[in-house]
């Protein structure tokens, strides 16, 4: 075994261990057992010197890649694709002469790029995708001058492109997408004239998005960046361009018409760009080898030529023409027939047991017998929904919106008396049934208040039947509506606040997994309000807890609905907990991004331990602070990183640059997964990268002299 100099074992269902005894083989020159189920770590050492080409890739290895192993001077290939690696990228491997393919791709590597790696410059291609690499890409990699493919997708990489990246004039593809890179790609990709492929989709990348003299690129993907203003005319000089993705962004204006000199594009997404406007030029007909064409809206369907519109319609962008001319009846008719019928009988069938119901119901304040569903209170008009004694309205278990107060009234004594504020207080008791919390607003006094008190009253409940579906939100049971006895019935939560579970008496501290799962539970009640409803009011009182600790958001008085999912703020007043307010709810100004700021502070809050600002005596001082300033909570010094940026991001003073909410629950999840795993990942994962080549692998081809040893 010795002196073998080939061993080659691929897709074999191979388990176990890699033997130690294989690292002393010193005439082996090929080490290939990919695609095969082996485990366990790798030997320190390999005293190779003959090995050339080492492949691994597709198994289940583990722990951290040796630095010995530069030993193996002769190494010209290195797979060791989708495995569990761990670790960093070792800076020795640096001093491996012969090295020209290196793949890592798919592990779990991370820390920083090792700046040495600039010495391999014979590396031909470099892999590094979906792993956990943090920090800034090295502008010593520069050097690199013989680097043509680059693959560093999905990692959690920050700051800019390097300017001097732009002497790598042989590089051909280069993927970066789905990091947390910023600034703009000119001039820090202008010298890389042999681009056939550049992939900077998911980012946040911005500025100037034409780059001169890239002439030989054929695949551009800026998907999901916040790129804005006109889209580039001169791109038409790009003439080998096949596939050009640049969805999802801030671009606006017209569509350029000299695209029409890009005819061998064969795709080309434009979604998600609200701003663009006008028609499809009629002399993009030119592009007679476009097969997918993603329009910004249905509205340029109109302006698709009977050519494109093929292409147009494989997107869904628009609809399918008609086949045929005879006449015939339109699918529309057959459906708006089959609807109109459908409703009829619908409303028939309501009809007929609305009119029994009204005959037969004994409840005088039943709802269904009042013509409009509208009730009287002393003169002020509510909408009445469910009554209690009306059983045909409480047959879908929805809330009791006429609970008699007569039925609360032997709950509210002064023993079962659990929480009080300016306006309210709340009461245990039992009510038909279930343990419930039975929230009374205190008396408004004068006759000219009660209108006002009942429409702030009437808004709560509003706000509480639009969430009341969500698990992660405290259900509404019910609701009196008597004058001066206006009264809400809630669930009710033995674990208590999550201000009680922080701050009470001998509590333990909050542990960062219990904190991110908070954030969880909370992060998903606002996934169900946003974009429609904004809290303004997130903060450890109004968070109840379970009694296994999960937690539930309540009090939504302070609730706005947004009736157009598309309207980023809302005008209101300053309303909500200075501690907890953002910047712009303290000019007055909200948006669901305000809430994305409380959750941020309310998660620091639950690992320091410390009220937020509390050193500040008044709420104006600490508007001042927030807004002029930009202060924020002191942070834990051990604050896990990936947590800490997490929460950095939530509280951005620039409500544009904090992430929406479902990018949080991703964020969030990514560190549940870490920390259960035993580490907590060094940032938190952006949202994924935009897949730009559909049908194409995402990986890219090996040169020829690389394909040839299975890298």
């Amino acid at each position: 075994m010795l002196n073998m100099r080939h061993f080659t074992v691929l897709n074999s269902s191979l388990t176990g261990q890699l033997p130690r005894e294989i690292s002393r083989w010193t005439n082996l020159g090929v080490l290939s057992l990919a695609n095969n189920s082996l485990s366990g770590t790798l030997p320190k050492h390999i005293a190779m010197p003959r090995l050339q080409l080492l492949d691994l890739g597709y198994n289940n290895f583990n722990g951290p890649l040796s630095s010995y192993w530069a030993a193996a001077s002769s190494i010209a290939r290195i797979d060791l694709t989708s495995n569990a690696f761990t670790g960093t990228l070792p800076p020795q491997w640096s001093t491996f002469p012969q090295l020209i393919g290196l793949a890592l791709g798919h592990n779990k590597l991370e820390r920083e790029l090792p700046q040495e790696w600039s010495a391999l410059t014979r590396l031909y291609l470099l892999q590094l995708n979906d792993n956990s690499l943090t920090g800034k890409l090295p502008e010593e990699w520069h050097r690199m001058q013989g680097l043509n493919y680059l693959d560093l997708d999905n990692n959690y990489l920050t700051g800019r492109l390097p300017v001097a990246w732009s002497e790598l004039r042989q590089i051909k593809k280069l993927s970066v997408a789905g990091n947390l890179l910023t600034g703009s790609l000119a001039p820090e990709i202008s010298g890389m004239s042999a681009l056939t492929t550049l992939n900077m989709s998911s980012n946040y990348l911005n500025g100037d998005v034409f780059v001169p003299g890239m002439f030989a690129l054929q695949t551009l993907g800026l998907a999901s960046n916040e790129f804005t203003g006109s889209l580039p005319s001169a791109w038409s000089a790009m003439t080998n361009l096949t596939r050009l993705d640049v969805s999802y962004n801030g671009f606006t204006s017209q569509l350029p018409i000299e695209w029409s000199a890009l005819e061998q594009l064969q795709y080309l997404d434009l979604r998600g760009n609200a701003g663009l406007s006008g028609r499809v030029p009629p002399s993009w007909s030119a592009m007679s080898g476009l097969t997918w064409l993603g329009l910004p809206s249905d509205e340029f369907c109109g302006g698709v030529s009977s050519e494109m519109m093929e292409a147009a319609t494989a997107s869904g962008s628009c609809a399918p023409p008609s086949s045929s001319t005879a006449w015939r009846v339109p699918l529309w008719l057959i459906i708006l027939v089959a609807v109109v019928a459908t409703l009829l009988l619908v409303t028939a069938a309501i009809t007929v047991r609305v009119f029994i119901h009204r005959a037969t119901c004994s409840d005088p304040l039943c709802a269904h017998r009042h013509p409009g569903f509208l009730h009287s209170l002393d003169g002020h008009l509510f909408r009445g929904v469910r009554s209690s004694k009306c059983k045909w309205c409480m047959w879908d278990g929805q809330p009791d919106l006429q609970v008699p107060f007569a039925e609360l009234s032997p709950l509210i004594e002064e023993e079962a008396l659990i929480g009080y504020g300016g306006f309210s207080r709340v009461y245990k008791g039992r009510w038909r049934g279930r343990v419930v919390a039975v929230k009374v607003l205190n008396s408004c006094g004068k006759e000219a208040e009660i209108g006002g008190w009942l429409a702030a009253f009437q808004h709560e409940v509003d706000m509480c039947l639009r969430c009341n579906d969500c698990d992660r939100m405290v259900r509404l049971y019910g609701a009196c509506y008597e004058p001066n006895k206006l009264c809400l019935i809630n669930e009710y939560l033995e674990g208590g606040s999550l201000h009680e579970r922080i701050h009470g008496k001998g509590q333990p501290a909050v542990s960062v997994m219990e904190t991110l799962q908070i954030a969880k539970d909370i992060a998903t009640g606002l996934m169900f309000m946003h974009p429609e409803v904004v809290h303004r009011d997130i903060k450890p009182d109004n968070i109840l807890l379970e009694k296994g600790g999960r937690a539930k958001i309540i009090d939504l008085g302070l609730g706005r609905v947004d009736d157009n999912p598309l309207m980023t703020h809302i005008n209101t007043d300053v309303s909500g907990t200075a501690s907890y307010m953002s910047p712009e709810q303290c000019e007055g100004r909200v948006s669901t991004k305000t809430d994305i700021y409380a959750l941020g502070v309310l998660m620091n809050e639950c690992l320091a331990g410390k009220i937020p600002f509390e050193e500040y005596r008044t709420a104006l001082a600490v508007q001042y602070a927030v807004t002029v300033h930009a202060k924020r909570p002191n942070m834990l010094s051990d604050c896990p990183v990936g947590i800490r940026n997490l929460i950095t991001r939530c509280w951005e003073q620039d409500q544009n640059k904090r992430p929406g909410i479902r990018e949080v629950i991703f964020m969030i999840d990514f560190l549940i997964e870490a920390e259960i795993n035993g580490g907590a990942a060094a940032e938190p994962k952006k949202r994924p990268a935009t897949d730009l080549m559909q049908g194409e692998s995402r990986a890219f081809s090996a040169p020829p002299e690389i394909a040839t040893a299975n890298l």
